[in-house]
């Protein structure tokens, strides 16, 4: 993150916020055994593991998601 060139406003602490949330998605998919890089890696080549990934992180139902949906 410290050799990001993203300066302006708010852009660095939204940019890390989206890190984070994509990192806790990767860590709430559990049918592969991986570090999170290869799970990473492995998202970027299927798109059938990255649908897994994304539901793996929000079947969880966060208070923001939940807002959203009502």
């Amino acid at each position: 993150e410290d050799a990001c060139q993203i300066y302006r406003g708010d852009a660095p602490q939204i940019l890390a916020c989206a890190r984070h949330m994509a990192q806790n998605m990767l860590r709430a998919e559990t049918s592969r055994k991986a570090s999170l890089r290869k799970k990473q890696q492995f998202a970027g080549m299927s798109s059938p593991y990255l649908e897994k990934i994304l539901d793996a992180g929000l079947a969880g139902n966060p208070p923001i998601f939940r807002s959203i949906q009502k």
